[in-house]
């Protein structure tokens, strides 16, 4: 006497690997309508019964309900399959509800009419009727609810996919950016070691044998989204030593950072390398009028700043810089970096992200 239960989206695993568990809810439903639908259509009356007569009639009745409800199940699954109703809600529902109904009524009604044939030897045509209407509005209701927890499965599902399918290009993106790194770096590396060659052979190895810790460094640590600001601290000044021997310590790099700070405060590895790269690029500076760069925590924020002095010739940017720092601080920690220009200075803050709050 039952349709439209959770069986029936057995057809849409292989499609939505949606299913309700619902088996706890199926073994009390079949026999308990199997009992109350006769009684409430006024069907069996039990005073004029024998407790023989009784069993049987319950037997009967809830073998009725199972067979009603695996019916209804298999109905829902051929509608279901069916083009015409898989992008037409209400055109589906309808064909549902009415498919089980009808099923539901004439074989509840000719269980009936089996009964009183067996236990009355009259037919009442009132009391059968009755019987398969309620029959068939309990598999109409039980459609609509079951189709309704369908729905929100599957809209479940639905967003469980678009979550792994934006992590997965967030992982795609994330590691196409982290790939800019490395020839970015060795684009800056050789240029460097290039000029030293020509002018100071010593120097110029001296930068080579850092240059490979620096890198070893790099290597390390290129497919970490995130790293200790202890780490990249130590990795900037040793970074910073390269630079110094190329422009003749006409650098200047300089801290307000308490020491006391958070073990566990995090930033995307290697992004001090590109701001002092960036400072490097954008400005000019001399042995008299050294570029200034300074590194503080404020609040919140991991500050770079420094002071402008623009270069006569602007040089050519690939504009990997800031871009691909934007971008990766968006997509890690959905925060995004902070660049304030001044009249006199260039700062940029970065989101410290503590590592519980991931």
């Amino acid at each position: 006497m039952l349709g439209g239960t959770s069986d029936y989206f057995l057809d849409t695993i292989s499609q939505y690997r949606v299913m309700i568990k619902d088996t706890l809810f199926k073994t009390l439903s079949i026999p308990i309508l199997g009992v109350l639908i006769p009684l409430l259509s006024k069907l069996i009356r039990y005073p004029v019964l024998s407790w023989l007569q009784v069993v049987a009639s319950n037997m009967l009745f809830i073998a009725t309900s199972y067979i009603t409800w695996q019916g209804s199940v298999y109905l829902v699954s051929r509608v279901r399959r069916l083009a015409l109703v898989k992008q037409k809600f209400f055109l589906k529902l309808t064909m549902l509800c009415v498919a089980t109904s009808i099923y539901s009524f004439i074989v509840t009604s000719i269980s009936a009419l089996i009964w009183q044939e067996l236990f009355l030897s009259v037919i009442d045509p009132k009391p059968v009727i009755a019987c398969g209407l309620i029959s068939a509005g309990v598999v109409i209701f039980l459609t609509l609810m079951y189709e309704a927890l369908f729905l929100s499965k599957e809209r479940e599902l639905d967003m469980k996919i678009v979550d792994q399918l934006d992590r997965e290009r967030q992982n795609a993106e994330l590691n196409s950016l982290k790939g800019e790194l490395d020839p970015h770096f060795v684009f800056n590396a050789l240029t460097t070691l290039s000029h030293l060659i020509s002018i100071d052979v010593h120097k110029a190895q001296l930068f080579t044998n850092n240059l490979a810790q620096v890198y070893k460094y790099l290597l390390i640590n290129k497919d970490r989204e995130l790293i200790s600001l202890n780490e990249e601290i130590k990795f900037i000044n040793d970074y910073f030593f390269l630079l110094n021997i190329r422009f003749d310590n006409r650098l200047r790099l300089t801290f307000d950072i308490d020491n006391n700070y958070p073990e566990k405060i995090m930033i995307i590895p290697c992004s001090l390398q590109l701001l002092v790269e960036n400072a490097i690029k954008h400005n000019q500076f001399s042995e008299k009028e050294p570029l200034l760069i300074n590194i503080g925590l404020n609040g919140e924020y991991l500050r770079v700043e420094n002071k402008i002095r623009g270069k006569q010739y602007a040089a050519g940017s690939t504009k990997i810089g800031l871009t691909n720092l934007s971008n990766r601080y968006r997509l890690v920690y959905n925060k995004d970096i902070i660049i304030d220009k001044q009249q006199d200075k260039f700062v940029v803050k970065l989101p410290l992200i503590k590592q519980n709050s991931l």
